[in-house]
Parts: structure tokens; sequence; C-alpha cells
């Protein structure tokens, strides 16, 4: 589940939030994306930062992610994904306290696609092996089922 949510938001209260609870209580399936992290009142950051690290809750296993995507203007503008991913990176580069945040696997749209490519790709691993099963035990039962037919037939 990403639950998708503004950093300039008290999370304590989101509806997105509470509804992923609702299916994932033990929070081992949901990654909470921060959004606009440049909307954050002054002064806000270090609580926002301190979410993302993971110093204010300890229910989502898998940890925040943050991300800043294109603003009213750059849409205006038609600015590109790549120009804004470039902008993105110089963001979290540049600015308090991102810049000084050590895991930058926790920061930027990059950083979140690999993230989940990985987890796609143990999640598929992982059910490779009841899969195989799965597959032995319907060659079995076709096969029982090729035997009857030739035996009758």
């Amino acid at each position: 589940i990403l639950a998708v949510l503004p950093a300039n938001v008290d999370f304590h209260n989101s509806q997105i939030l509470s509804e992923a609870k609702k299916v994932d209580p033990k929070g081992g399936r949901t990654i909470p994306v921060l959004t606009k992290p440049d909307l954050i009142d002054d002064g806000g950051e270090t609580s926002v930062k301190d979410l993302l690290l993971g110093n204010k809750t300890d229910h989502f296993v898998r940890g925040f992610h943050m991300v800043k995507g294109r603003g009213q203007k750059e849409l205006n503008e038609n600015t590109g994904i790549e120009d804004a991913l470039e902008k993105e990176d110089a963001f979290f580069r540049n600015k308090e306290p991102w810049r000084n945040v050590e895991d930058k696997s926790k920061l930027g749209t990059k950083s979140l696609r690999v993230k989940l490519a990985e987890l796609q790709m143990n999640l598929i691993h992982s059910s490779f092996g009841s899969i195989i099963s799965e597959m032995k035990s319907l060659a079995d039962e076709s096969a029982k089922v090729n035997r009857l037919a030739e035996c009758l037939g």
C-alpha cells in the first residue's frame, strides 16, 4: 500500500493512514510516502525529518519515503518528467534538513522506484516455490488423466 500524504499536514490525523492500518494493522505492507516537502512550514522540517527517519513511529515496517513532485508552476510550464526528477534530486541535495539525511534511499522518486522494484522482485521470488509446487501438482494430475484416457481408449 502506498499511502501518499502531504508532508505539511499532521500525519496522525491522516485518513489514508487510518484506512491503511485497517487492512494492514501490523504495517508490513504499507509505505507512507510524504509529498510536498517544499511546503512544510519553517521550523516544522525537523519534526517531518524525524517522521521520515522513523523516530516518531515504528508502525510502518518498510519505513517512510519522501518525494517532491512538480508544483503547479512546473505543470503550467509543461516541465518534463526528467527535468522534474533533476530538480527533485537538487532539492534533496541542497535543502536543509534533507541534504543531511544519511539514508538517501528514503528520498526522491528515483529511490522510490528502486525500493518498489526490489519489493516486487522479492515478492515474485518468494512466490516461486508455491507456483512450482502447484505446477507439479497440476502436471501430475494431468498425467493421471492421460493414463486413464489411454486405458479407456
